[in-house]
């Protein structure tokens, strides 16, 4: 199998390793595989396409292999597993309510906007940082990584 890791800079340096021992690495011309990490678009219609994204909307290919194999269509079990969770920690490590606690998310896609919806209802306040400036448009709580 040919694969090709597309802009290697996007994955962990143990990730590289991996896929350095134990395939043989190709530029993307020659690859049968195409491995990405980002949410650039990609239109290869002649390639197979993997990925470890929630969404696949960005990959146009003769298939696509999401390496979470979960049916994420629906993000609604995503966002309230993550919720449960926040209660679960605060409540057990704290001994304290989540109301009027503040969440700070890293990323502002799909998931994390229904997060915020969910945590927003219980008056937990939501603040997020986001690289992609197209997800932030129409809002006050974006905040840089360090704020955050």
């Amino acid at each position: 199998m040919k694969i090709f890791l597309r802009k290697k800079e996007n994955f962990h340096p143990e990730t590289i390793k991996f896929y350095q021992e134990h395939f043989d690495l190709y530029d993307e011309k020659e690859a049968d595989v195409i491995v990405i990490n980002d949410f650039d678009p990609i239109d290869t219609p002649d390639k197979l396409v993997v990925c470890n994204s929630t969404g696949i909307d960005h990959i146009k290919a003769k298939e696509v292999l999401n390496l979470r194999g979960e049916d994420l269509t629906d993000l609604t079990a995503v966002a309230e597993l993550c919720l449960g969770m926040a209660i679960f920690l605060t409540r057990i490590y704290k001994k304290e309510e989540v109301k009027g606690k503040t969440l700070g998310l890293i990323g502002y896609g799909r998931i994390a906007k229904k997060f915020e919806k969910y945590a927003e209802k219980l008056g937990m306040n939501v603040i997020w940082c986001e690289n992609n400036p197209e997800m932030a448009i129409g809002t006050s709580n974006r905040r840089s990584l360090k704020e955050l």
